[in-house]
């Protein structure tokens, strides 16, 4: 389900949860694991540079402003990040590896090929809605960030675009779809995906994005010749054709 909550700015939980070590007690300071300090300080810094970033946008954020708002040090930031631009891919690379995570869960949980694609895109819109920052930075705030980073990120778009072509492959060989293009289909579905979300990160429409998600579902379903999800999931008996 949607949360439609406005971005989470409050502490640490801008972004993924942080991955805390065991708890160290005044008596025993090892348990702290040096691997644990090294995940909370990188997330620490990974969630202060999302909110510099959305605040004062890429080319505004400096690594001092990052470093401030984390409460670490340059020293750390650099352990971790060799340059802004690095840091920048760390917040992508989060963001790809939610999406990709998400959709995996959400097609092995669901059975029938409309569930899939329903669970599938409901996932991905739960990621987006609830990390709005990191989104919006992604889909929209990166005009002008570098060539570099503009071909990681044409990477990162074509891997996501490889992980709907793979699903549709299969859902070929299954039966599930007539045979297609799925490298057509599966760049048609992630223009679909990706316009739909970045209109509603610019301008807040449509209100209803749930329901938008909805109808956007049964058109992608519709594109590959299966009924819409919305039909299909919702009558457990569902008439033949």
């Amino acid at each position: 389900m949607l949360t439609g909550e406005t971005d989470r700015l409050v502490g640490l939980e801008l972004w993924m949860p942080e991955v805390m070590p065991v708890p160290a007690s005044a008596d025993d300071p090892t348990q702290v694991t040096e691997t644990g300090r090294k995940a909370v300080t990188r997330r620490r810094i990974l969630n202060a540079a999302a909110r510099v970033l959305s605040q004062r946008g890429y080319h505004g954020a400096s690594v001092d402003d990052i470093v401030r708002e984390s409460g670490t040090s340059k020293g750390a930031f650099y352990f971790h990040f060799p340059s802004k631009e690095e840091m920048f891919v760390g917040l992508v690379d989060d963001l790809t590896s939610r999406l990709t995570s998400s959709i995996e869960s959400a097609v092995a949980d669901h059975r029938g090929f409309e569930a899939k694609v329903d669970g599938a895109l409901a996932s991905v819109f739960d990621v987006v809605s609830s990390h709005r920052t990191i989104a919006r930075l992604v889909l929209l705030d990166v005009v002008g960030i570098g060539r570099p980073l503009e071909q990681r990120l044409l990477g990162i778009r074509s891997a996501l675009v490889a992980t709907l072509r793979r699903y549709l492959d299969a859902a070929v060989t299954d039966g599930a779809i007539a045979p297609i293009d799925t490298d057509l289909a599966a760049r048609a579905w992630f223009g679909a995906i990706d316009e739909v979300l970045a209109h509603w990160l610019q301008t807040g429409e449509p209100a209803n994005l749930e329901a938008a998600r909805r109808q956007l579902c049964d058109l992608l379903l519709r594109s590959v010749g299966r009924g819409p999800a919305s039909v299909l999931l919702t009558d457990p008996n569902p008439e033949s054709p």
